[in-house]
Order: structure tokens, then sequence, then C-alpha cells
């Protein structure tokens, strides 16, 4: 939030400047993101009157003028500009000044004739044609005819001021007003704080006027009180559209507000002061003089103010009239609901609404605004009428139109301020201090935090609905303490221990510079999908992995489920990649993801985990997810196939100690290619799959041909791994070698011919391997040869050759018998 110094100082004494101001709030806990000073870049620039202008005697463009520049001092100029004239008050950058974008103004020669200085435009001065429609899109800016020449053109253009820009923390509402960061300086600085009188006493009337017994006032109702708790309305009359002062002008313009008229910058001005909304209608488009807040009905449609045509759900909020909606509740006006320059009366709507239903409308319309900003983060239903009187009284004090005494304020339900109990002891074992109770409440008093000596506890305002426990109030004690008095400490009865990674994450780390080895880069995506992920990748509509957890208010419709698995967001990095015409990548990602209980359905609720402020955890097993964390790997390009992820996993296993793994074939994964994946067993359980993506797929992520994926469960590694280093005591007795070329049908795969192999080749078949595979010539239709490296040796004699004979006679005999595999003649 946008916050101009001067606007603080209204309200509370500074002593300090912008950027110690800006210090000082960051560390009690308002913290500022950086402060701007509006007129740093404007240096010796001043009003000037032209008492003279006319034509340069050598030049038919140009323009020279006498002007006026204060303390009886005059400046020649010379211009090209013709939309000013003798008596015009125009900007004037002297000798040796400087224009923002550090541009640097002497004196000069022009056509003979010196020019001390230059006249400025808007462009030249930084400005905006929307803050300052009346300048000339190419000519100079001419001032208020009120403004003395010599006047500083930073003080006139309202720069000499700083801006400090405030981040906002959403337990903070309060803080979303002027008034509410006032309040926060106030405590800072420890001086006090002092509110408008419209907000602190009520409406005082000055002038008098009409409509004294409400009979001109609309009738309000509220049908839906969940979601409007508070409405206000008043009126004011004999309402005069004009150009709001200079003063108002110049503040908006600096929060960043852009002026319009007087009465629709009163309620913008009330609402960055307050930080409560309001609407002014116009009295005339209220149909039937009656106000009511209901829901939308069905397909109902709006005009709003900024021209497009809404149309609404029953889910809605609507401000509307006998007989139709006028506005959409907290987040925009209707488009005949406005201000126009006709307009003589003036309904000021203060009203407070549901924020989670605001923030639901604003989204689905595509229409987050100001208000509704603001009515989403929850706002002090107290404020309203307070809020509506500043209004009308401002409007008075611009002499914009006159206040009736009457109003309406439909509030069933008030709201009562929080009550904390005070336990100083408990508050300073969680800080770690020994702050006395006295200093406690003197530092709770200054943040607006009542003492009850009677009940023992802290009495909130409305407007802090971030105080509703012991730890709030130990918060606002530390950070007006000061966070740089407090001491680091252990917890009582804490026991240091040294830091070290636990075995889960030891293994992890070693998994990790295993894949970073082979080539890999690790990535970090987002946990959400949409139901579009899993449509891309074929799954049928009974996959488990369709079986998600969905997000109860998610940021879109792509993002509102948790992720089953990480494959689309890695195939995702491989189309990005791919897009940017980079050849040749390779990922990998510790991902996690989601899976609902098997007893989701349960009934157990989140009201049920959190019981009187305590976690049931036994609740909380039954509601949350499962979260399991999955190893994907994602490549493509040169260099990388079915064969080079084979080897990852191969390495990453041998890395871990990981001895009983297989590869199966994979034939029923919707997004795999089925002759071209294998899965990945560990004992006798499927722990992962790899190969290349179907085909199909490649357009759905428009990801290169031959694309390849994989994901191991890392829970399954963890279980099969033997950490630590393994030793094995060189071998004393010479191997013997063998190599069979075997015949097999076309379709039998390498790794089950290799299973048989080494299940029947006994404990003196120390490795085998597959080295070759052939088809084409000599070989039958149908059919490959596919030869093997096998490696014998016994760990207490040297073998013999009718040991190796016998056992590879019973590896042939098996094969033949369980694949039809012969050898190859």
């Amino acid at each position: 939030m946008l916050v101009p110094l001067g606007w603080l100082k209204e309200y509370t004494d500074i002593t300090c400047d912008a950027r110690e101001l800006a210090k000082k709030m960051t560390f009690t806990g308002s913290k500022a993101e950086g402060v701007a000073d509006l007129g740093g870049g404007i240096i010796n620039v001043a009003a000037g009157k032209l008492l003279t202008f006319d034509r340069h005697p050598d030049a038919d463009k140009l323009f020279v003028s006498s002007v006026d520049v204060g303390g009886g001092e005059t400046v020649q100029i010379v211009t090209g500009a013709d939309n000013i004239k003798a008596g015009d008050i125009v900007p004037i950058a002297l000798d040796n000044s400087t224009l923002p974008g550090g541009v640097h103004i002497k004196a000069t020669k022009m056509r003979g004739i010196v020019s001390q200085g230059m006249m400025c435009s808007i462009q030249e001065l930084h400005l905006l044609k929307a803050d300052y429609p009346e300048a000339p899109d190419d000519g100079i800016l001419v001032l208020d005819p009120s403004v003395e020449p010599g006047a500083d053109v930073r003080e006139v253009l309202g720069f000499d001021d700083f801006v400090i820009d405030f981040e906002i923390t959403t337990n903070r509402p309060d803080c979303l007003g002027v008034l509410g960061l006032a309040r926060e300086a106030a405590a800072t600085m420890g001086t006090a704080f002092k509110a408008p009188a419209a907000l602190s006493e009520g409406y005082k009337r000055g002038n008098g006027g009409a409509g004294e017994s409400g009979a001109d006032l609309p009738h309000v109702t509220i049908l839906n009180n969940e979601l409007c708790c508070r409405y206000t309305a008043r009126m004011v009359t004999g309402v005069e559209v004009k150009s709001s002062p200079e003063w108002m002008k110049k503040r908006l313009r600096n929060s960043g507000v852009r002026p319009i008229n007087n009465i629709v910058d009163v309620t913008n001005y009330v609402m960055l002061e307050t930080g409560q909304p309001l609407h002014a209608f116009d009295a005339r488009y209220v149909a039937g003089n009656e106000i009511i807040i209901r829901n939308a009905a069905r397909g109902e449609k709006i005009q709003t103010l900024d021209g497009g045509e809404r149309e609404l759900d029953t889910d809605m909020l609507v401000i509307a009239d006998s007989e139709k909606p006028i506005a959409v509740a907290g987040v925009m006006g209707g488009e005949h609901s406005g201000i126009f320059p006709d307009t003589k009366t003036v309904i000021i709507e203060s009203a407070n609404f549901n924020g989670i239903s605001i923030r639901r409308t604003a989204r689905k319309l595509g229409m987050r605004t100001e208000s509704s900003s603001r009515f989403e983060k929850g706002i002090d239903p107290n404020m309203a009428l307070p809020a509506a009187d500043r209004a009308v009284e401002l409007i008075e004090a611009l002499g914009a139109g006159r206040a009736e005494y009457c109003h309406a304020d439909i509030y069933p339900v008030k709201r009562a301020p929080s009550r904390v109990g005070f336990e100083p002891e408990r508050i300073n074992a969680l800080l770690g201090t020994d702050i006395s109770r006295g200093e406690m409440i003197k530092i709770l008093r200054g943040v607006d935090l009542a003492y009850d000596e009677n009940t023992n506890e802290i009495v909130a305002p409305t407007y802090r609905m971030d105080i509703n426990m012991g730890a709030d109030l130990a918060e606002e004690v530390a950070r007006f303490y000061d966070y740089n008095n407090i001491e680091a400490t252990l917890r009582p009865g804490t026991v240091t221990t040294a830091g070290v990674r636990t075995p889960l994450q030891k293994l992890r780390q070693a998994a990790s510079n295993t894949v970073l080895a082979c080539g890999y880069s690790e990535i970090y995506t987002f946990t959400f999908q949409g139901p579009k992920a899993y449509d891309k990748l074929l799954l049928p509509p009974d996959s488990p992995l369709r079986r998600a957890v969905r997000v109860e208010n998610p940021f879109n419709e792509d993002s509102c489920l948790m992720r089953t698995t990480a494959v689309p967001e890695m195939l995702k990095t491989i189309s990005d990649n791919y897009s940017q015409r980079i050849d040749s990548a390779a990922f990998f990602e510790f991902a996690s993801v989601f899976h609902p209980q098997a007893d989701q359905n349960a009934g157990v609720t989140i009201r049920d985990v959190y019981k009187d402020g305590v976690v049931d955890l036994d609740a909380a097993d039954k509601f949350l997810p499962v979260q399991n964390c999955e190893l994907t790997l994602g490549a493509f390009g040169d260099g990388h196939s079915f064969f080079t992820v084979k080897g990852v996993f191969e390495a990453l296993f041998g890395a871990l100690g990981i001895k009983s793994y297989q590869f199966t074939r994979c034939t029923d994964i919707p997004y795999m290619h089925p002759g071209r994946s294998a899965y990945i067993m560990i004992g006798n359980k499927a722990a992962g799959y790899f190969g290349e993506t179907h085909p199909d797929i490649a357009d759905a992520f428009s990801m290169p041909e031959h694309a390849l994926a994989g994901a191991v469960l890392f829970d399954a590694l963890y279980q099969a791994a033997v950490p630590g280093r393994s030793y094995r005591q060189p071998a004393k007795f010479p191997p013997v070698p063998r190599d069979l070329a075997l015949l097999a049908d076309v379709n039998t795969p390498a790794g089950d011919i290799r299973r048989v192999i080494k299940k029947h080749g006994g404990a003196i078949l120390e490795s085998a391997e597959a080295f070759d595979v052939y088809t084409g010539p000599q070989v039958p239709d149908g059919k490959k040869s596919i030869a093997f490296s096998l490696m014998f040796r016994s760990e207490d004699r040297t073998l013999t050759d009718d040991d190796v004979a016998s056992k590879i006679s019973a590896i042939l005999n098996a094969l033949e018998k369980e694949f039809g595999v012969k050898l190859r003649v």
C-alpha cells in the first residue's frame, strides 16, 4: 500500500525522515518495501509567470518570453510551444536545473537569443495524461493562476513528499488504510494518535438542510445476513459535481489513485484513509427508492461501471433496487449507479460483506478491484458508519453538497471486542524474556489493546481481528519491545544435539548426487494440477491416478487438484525446453505426490482436526491426504534413449546398495510406449517405470518424438537400500568366461532370459549380461539372436570345464522349456 508521509503526519507526530520511519516500522512488523522521493528527480524548477510572449525575430516557429520567477527575478525563455500566452503560470526549468531521468538544463542560445532555461510539458516532468487531462498532448503545462511565481514546482504538483510502500499481511486488514498505519507509526514512535473528528466523535452537521424526517432516504432491506452483516446509507442533496481541490487530487495521485470528480474522489479518499470501501449512487437511478441486498437470480445480468456486461449466478451478492441489480456487492457498481455531471442527490453506501463471498465473486467475474481486495481480507463492520460520516463531512467541507441528518444503518448482530486472558508468565516463557507485567500492559495499551483489571483480560478493538489468543499478545509485546532486545535462548528442557542428516536425508542426498553425476538437472514444479493434465496422459476414467484430492479454494481450474503423479509437470518441462530450441536435456525431481486416505469420506472435517484450538492427531491422520515422494526423470534429444535411462536407474541402485531389482516389460501405462518401456521391480513389487512416452501424447504436450520419462517411489528405494559402503574380498581363483548366442522369439524380453540364466546358473554364476541383439539375414522371421556374456567363478576352488558345462546345460534346458529359446548354431 502506497502511503504519503504527509498524510501520515496528519494523524501523528513524526519527527524522523521517511526512510528512518520505514526502517523503524519494518522492525515493529509493518514491513516497508521501499521509499520513493516523489520530487527527487526535479531540482531548481519553479513556477513562472509569463510577462511577455512575442515571436522570435529570426525564427517563425519560436517565441521569446520574459518570465517572472519570483523574488523580483526575471528570466528570458525561448520556446517553440504555441499553446501559452502572456499571463499564464508555467513550470520553468531554470539554468542548471535537473528534470526526471537525469536531464540537465543549462542556459543556451537559440537563433542568437539567450534562453535562460526551459518551459516544461507533462512529458518532461514525467506526469501522466490521465492525472492531468487538461494538459495538452504536445505543449506546455499551464498551472493554476493562483500559484505564486517562484513557487517550487514540487510543492505545486504535490511532489514535495515521500511515499512509503508498505507490504500489508493478510492478518492486518486494518492497515489497508492510512489510519491503521498511522496507529502503527504512533506506537512505533511513541507519539499520540489523532483520528479525524467524524471518525472518533461521529458526524456533526454544520449547515441546515432538508430530509430530517428521513422520508427521502431509501428503504434498506438485507435478505442475506450471512453475506452482508451491516449496511449503512447516508444521503447528500444539492450536489455540485466538479473537480476536487488540488490537495485532495495530490494525495490521491500520490497514493496511486486517479482523481475523477469531487464525489468519487471523496469515496476513494475515505477508502484509502479508513480502509472501508464506499460507493456513491445517483439517487435518480435507485428505482422505487429502495435498496435490497440479496443474492443474484440465476442468469441475471448487470452492466458494470467499466462498460462490461456481467452474467451473475446465485452465489453472488448484489445491491438491487425494486427492479434490478445496481451493483455487484463489494466489487463494482452498475453502469447507471455512478456519478454524472448533472447528479444532484447522492446516496453514500458503506457496508460490510463476507470476504470469502466477495473473493469468489471477483474471481468468477474477473474483476478484482481495490474494494474487493479489501473486503476479501476482512473489514471491521464497526467502521461502516464512521466512514460514511467522514465522507459526508468531506463533501460538505468541499462545498460539494449538503448532508442530511438521517441515515440508514442495518446492523443485526454487532461485533464485540475480542478478549484474551492476560498471562505475562506464559508470554515471557514463549519469548525467552523477563519483561515486567507493567511494561507489557504499557506496550499493549500503546497499540489500543486495553487491560480489564476485573477479568485480567486484554480487550482488543474490533478492527484488530488478528488478536485471538495468547500467542497474538506475545507477538504484540515482542515487536514493540524490539526483537533486537530479545536474546537468543533455548526453550527450557531443550537438549542440544549435533546437526546431522537423518538416514532418509542421507539416502536422498546420495540419490541426488548419483543422478546429477549422470548429467541430469534438478527441477522443482508445482504440486497442483487440473483434470486436463490427466486427459493429456490418456488416463481412462477409472484410473487410480484420477482419484485426486481436490483443493477447496483453488487459484484456477488448472490447479484445483493435488497431483497424484509428477509426470505431467516433467513433460511440460521437456516441452518448455524443446520450445526454446534446446537440442538435448535431462531432468529429475524429488516430487511430492498426494493420494486421498482410504477412509477419506468417513465424515472427518477440518473442524474435527482443530478442537478448541488444539490439533487432534488421530483426526488429522484421517483427514489429511497421504503424501509420498517420487523420483521422477525426464529426457529428450541426442544421447538419451531407453537404455541410457535404464543405465541411470542401474547406477542409482548400485549407489544405494539395492541388488534385488529387475526390469520387466510394461504395456499397460497409457502414456508410455508399449514396446519401449519397462517396470522397475524391487523384490516382487513394482516400484516404478521408465521408457519412451507414447507417440499420441507428444502432440498433447508439444514434445519431440522419443521423449523419455520415468518415476520410482522413493519409499521403495529407502526400504530396499543397504546404506554405507560394502566390501567384498578380492577373488582368489580365476574366472571362467563363456558367451552364449541364443535364438529367441522377437518379443521375448532380454530381462526374462537373464532372470532364467541367473536362476539356473547357481552360486558359481558371477554375472550375466546381454551384449548383442541381432535380427536380419540368417535369423528366421519372428526370431532374434541375443548374445549373453557369462562369468563363472568359485570362491573356494578353481572351476573345471565340467563344472561350467553342467551349468550351461541346465541353463539351456530351462530356457528352451520356459521360452523356447535355443542355442544359435
